[in-house]
């Protein structure tokens, strides 16, 4: 599979122009085993010291770790071998990268990116769809929510969690199911930032378990019955 992940990345490069493709990993020390099978120890002792090594024609393969990893992909396609869930929300959270592809250790460990974006398995045998919000009435009232907090800095300022929290406790008083996967998984497809997103679905599991920080209220109380006649 290492292979044939390195062997994917070097075709989108060449297909992309690109004249950089990025390998990211948690740390250095995951550079063994079988990336160095693939790539050979001296091509990976040299990553391990900052070098970009040669890749394809035109294009030199650079190693970033959790720690490293740059704020931007610059435009290059990315391989994450074997990442963390929280290396493969950095990187799902980079802005400029053309392609992501991600070997994971199980299909566990990315079931959140894939519900996020969808894939197409780089063997050829599963294609997966993004997923959508099932319950229309949350799907409006994630509209909503998305209009009124700062996207870029998720629930940061305490009136933006005030109103999530709130939101999600409206949805669960009035007894309209939520799944959280579904809610992580539509904020990332808006752009919002994976780290973000999590908190979001957090609250959305169990908005009691939160603090309402402000005692006047962040909606109407006719909001849930808007968002229920929004679906008609």
């Amino acid at each position: 599979m290492v292979r044939a992940g390195f062997q994917a990345l070097e075709f989108v490069a060449k297909k992309l122009n690109a004249r950089t493709a990025w390998l990211v990993c948690d740390g250095h020390d995951n550079l063994g085993g079988f990336i160095t099978e693939v790539i050979g120890d001296a091509k990976v002792k040299a990553l391990q010291q900052g070098k970009a090594i040669p890749f394809s024609s035109d294009c030199v393969l650079e190693f970033y770790s959790n720690r490293t990893l740059p704020h931007s992909g610059s435009q290059n396609p990315v391989l994450a071998c074997f990442p963390s869930k929280n290396l493969l929300d950095k990187v799902d959270g980079l802005t400029g990268v053309t392609t992501l592809i991600v070997l994971p250790w199980s299909q566990q460990d990315i079931d959140p990116w894939l519900v996020a974006h969808g894939a197409r398995e780089i063997l050829g045998r599963i294609n997966s769809q993004p997923a959508i919000v099932s319950n229309s009435v949350v799907a409006k009232a994630l509209e909503d929510i998305h209009a009124r907090i700062n996207v870029s800095t998720g629930v940061v300022h305490s009136s933006d969690k005030h109103a999530v929290v709130e939101a999600f406790r409206i949805l669960r008083d009035g007894g309209e199911p939520v799944d959280p996967t579904e809610v992580r998984a539509w904020f990332v497809q808006k752009g919002m930032e994976p780290k973000h997103a999590n908190v979001i679905a957090e609250i959305a599991s169990e908005p009691g378990k939160f603090r309402l920080s402000e005692t006047t209220p962040s909606w109407r109380p006719e909001i849930l019955s808007r968002w229920r006649s929004a679906k008609d």
